[in-house]
């Protein structure tokens, strides 16, 4: 579980660049060598939320460079665990009203997405640490399957 009370920062022993090839190369129905909205749709760490902040140059196109733009920023927001704790947001003495409510849910939901995050990358990395270890005979005309 993420906690706002420390830095954590996870390691994968995969980069950000076979990360995102391997996602590209699962999701990218169309083969055009990025993912547009609907591709995006089906990738387990990208909400539609998410997709439009990556999309950079907001053509509805999620290029190699975004996407791996991408996956360093939550790395590093992850990284920071600058996250406030929803329950110290009511042990702390705040009123509840309905700004403090819709606090405590989007920090709910955005430690979620940061976990989803992580176990996401753990299991991508694991999918290709498999992939490598593979004899080259076992690799031709397979492909990794890195759905969770």
């Amino acid at each position: 579980m993420i906690s706002g009370a420390s830095s954590y920062m996870p390691i994968f022993r995969i980069s950000n660049t076979d990360a995102v090839d391997m996602m590209i190369g699962k999701y990218d129905l169309d083969k055009s060598g990025d993912l547009d909205v609907d591709e995006a749709q089906n990738v387990p760490i990208l909400s539609r939320k998410n997709f439009e902040s990556a999309d950079s140059f907001g053509d509805g196109k999620l290029t190699e460079k975004e996407f791996t733009t991408y996956l360093d920023q939550m790395k590093m927001e992850i990284g920071q665990g600058n996250a406030t704790n929803p329950m110290a947001l009511l042990l702390g003495g705040s009123a509840i009203n309905e700004d403090v409510f819709s606090q405590i849910v989007s920090e709910v939901s955005n430690n979620e997405s940061k976990q989803n995050f992580i176990d996401y990358m753990l299991h991508l990395t694991k999918e290709y640490e498999s992939a490598m270890k593979a004899p080259a005979s076992e690799q031709e005309g397979s492909s990794v399957d890195i759905a969770a």
